[in-house]
């Protein structure tokens, strides 16, 4: 167990009210930094995690790891909508239907999987809330999404 004196607090969202700022805080990425409170974030005991994808060549292999669990989860959900629906479109239907949703979405959590698996190797010990559930917010439709994806 790490020195509670010492222990980090991981930053996950912008929302500052879940922000234990008795701590050094470690932020996920630069999106829970709102540039017009910068004071209530730039500080020596603060840091961002810097973004994993930054290495050389990274872009290229994530971008086709994250295409090839699309397009092998697209053939799934293809499978799995016309079931649910009783329809039998092909995967080009649903590819226009929920691509880029679906894209979106992967690269997303296939990031923050990649941002939480360093933090969790550089500051061991580190602590977070999560918000609760009433404060959860579930999208409408895509726009909505993408919308949220941006917005903390």
């Amino acid at each position: 167990m790490l020195n509670a004196a010492r222990q980090k607090y991981l930053v996950l969202t912008a929302l500052e009210d879940y922000w234990d700022t008795n701590k050094p805080l470690v932020f996920l990425g630069d999106w829970c930094c709102r540039f017009g409170r910068r004071a209530a974030w730039d500080k020596p005991i603060n840091e961002i995690i810097s973004h994993p994808f930054k290495v050389k060549g990274e872009h290229a292999r994530t971008f086709e790891y994250v295409s090839a669990v699309y397009e092998k989860f697209l053939v799934e959900l293809a499978v799995k909508l016309n079931t649910i629906h009783s329809t039998s479109h092909n995967v080009r239907y649903w590819r226009i239907i929920i691509g880029p949703w679906l894209l979106c979405y992967i690269g997303a959590m296939y990031e923050r999987y990649r941002l939480l698996k360093k933090v969790l190797i550089e500051h061991p010990g580190i602590i977070t809330v999560l918000l609760p559930k009433d404060d959860r917010e579930t999208p409408l439709d895509t726009r909505s999404f993408f919308s949220g994806m941006v917005r903390y």
